[in-house]
C-alpha cells in the first residue's frame, strides 16, 4: 500500500466515512545507484483528531527496505471561540454567496457545490460526517449544545430527523436525512425560536426551506462551522 500511496487496509476502508488523508512524498538519490523514498501520512478523522506518520524505503527494494520512522497522534483541539469568530469572517460569506449565485448546482450535494466555492485553505468534508467545527448540537431534541451563536454560512446536517410540520388546520411527517445525512446551508437562524432557515438542494436546484426544532420529534442535529487547514494545522 505504501507504494501506491494508500493507507493500511484498516484505515482505508474509513475513508469516505470517517477519515481523509494526503502524503508527502520525496525522493533522495544517494550514492552507489540508491535511491531512497521518504512519504508522510498526514490523517485526519472526523473529530479533527490525527495520526502522522513517517516511513521511508529503498526504491529498489520497497518491500523489505521499509521501515517507519515516526508517529505522532494529535487529540480533538480545543474550542477557540475567537477563531471561529476568524473563520466566519473569512468563509461566511463565500458559502452564501455560492448558494445564492444561481438556482441551479448540478449535484446532488450542496456540500460539494460550496466548498467548489472555497480557496484551498478550508478545510475539506472529512468523509460524510464533518464539516469542520460544531458550534451546535442537539440529540433528539432533549440534549442541546452550544459553543458559539449560529451564524449564516454555517452549515445545517440532520441525520434520521422526524418532524411533526404544521399547515393549516392540519399537520404532516417529514423524514429528513434517513438515507443519508442531509445538509444545507444557513442563511438565518431564529434563537428564541429554534429556528433555522437554510437553503438546499432539491432535483438539483437550491430552494430555501424552513426547520423548526419546535417540530422535530426525534433525530440528530449539527451546525457545522467551516474552518480553515490551519485549525488543524494541516
Amino acid at each position: 500500500w505504501w507504494l501506491k500511496g494508500l493507507l493500511p487496509e484498516f484505515l482505508a476502508a474509513r475513508i469516505g466515512s470517517d477519515l481523509i488523508y494526503e502524503v508527502d512524498s520525496n525522493t533522495i538519490e544517494k550514492r552507489g545507484n540508491r535511491t531512497k523514498v521518504y512519504k508522510d501520512y498526514y490523517i485526519l478523522f472526523y473529530d479533527l483528531s490525527s495520526i502522522t506518520f513517517e516511513l521511508e524505503y529503498e526504491l529498489e527494494d520497497p518491500r523489505t527496505s521499509v521501515k517507519f520512522t515516526n508517529y505522532f497522534t494529535k487529540g480533538i483541539p480545543i474550542i477557540r471561540k475567537d477563531l471561529l469568530d476568524k473563520y466566519y469572517k473569512t468563509y461566511g460569506s463565500a458559502i452564501l454567496n455560492s448558494v445564492s449565485a444561481n438556482s441551479g448546482v448540478g449535484t446532488k450535494s450542496i456540500i460539494d457545490h460550496i466548498f467548489k466555492h472555497l480557496d484551498k485553505s478550508a478545510l475539506p468534508p472529512i468523509g460524510n460526517k464533518s464539516f469542520g467545527v460544531t458550534v451546535y448540537r442537539s440529540s433528539n431534541n432533549h440534549s442541546i449544545s452550544k459553543v458559539d451563536d449560529v451564524r449564516p454560512g454555517d452549515i445545517l446536517c440532520i441525520k434520521n430527523g422526524k418532524f411533526l410540520v404544521h399547515k393549516g388546520l392540519g399537520s404532516k411527517t417529514v423524514i429528513v436525512g434517513d438515507e443519508q445525512i442531509f445538509a444545507s446551508v444557513i442563511y438565518e437562524y431564529d434563537s428564541k425560536k429554534d429556528k433555522f432557515k437554510v437553503v438546499e438542494v432539491s432535483n438539483g436546484q437550491l430552494k430555501r426551506e424552513t426547520y423548526k426544532m419546535s417540530e422535530m420529534k426525534s433525530g440528530q442535529v449539527r451546525v457545522f462551522r467551516v474552518v480553515g487547514r490551519d485549525y488543524v494545522d494541516w
